[in-house]
């Protein structure tokens, strides 16, 4: 697995309870079947991104903040590669059980399938 920032590494730092993970899946239905996954990425975003898009759209609720906060920082750090997106919160007890889980990085299928529970 490539060098990436991990969770054990630097956003272990930021675990105040204010800071998301986001697991993003990416994949474009019009490609063809068995090449439609474009990777993965566990987002970190950190809490000026969600309360910069709750100010910017009040109208909606937290699932649908937290997914557009964790699409935008996922586009600034480089790991969104458009397509459509599945998305899931991780809560910060389970990414702190997950020390070595490589974050804001878009990984390949076998990165993903090489993740311990």
């Amino acid at each position: 697995m490539a060098k990436h920032s991990t969770i054990d590494g630097e956003a272990r730092m930021n675990t105040n309870g204010d800071v998301r993970y986001v697991y993003c899946s990416f994949c474009d239905p019009d490609r063809p079947k068995g090449t439609r996954f474009l990777g993965a990425a566990i987002v970190v975003v950190p809490p000026d991104r969600v309360a910069d898009v709750r100010e910017r759209h009040p109208e909606f609720n937290d699932q649908q903040v937290i997914l557009a906060a964790a699409l935008q920082e996922a586009h600034a750090q480089g790991c969104n590669p458009g397509g459509e997106v599945l998305s899931a919160e991780i809560t910060v007890v389970n990414a702190n059980a997950s020390p070595g889980v490589p974050i804001n990085c878009l990984l390949s299928r076998e990165e993903v399938m090489a993740l311990k529970p």
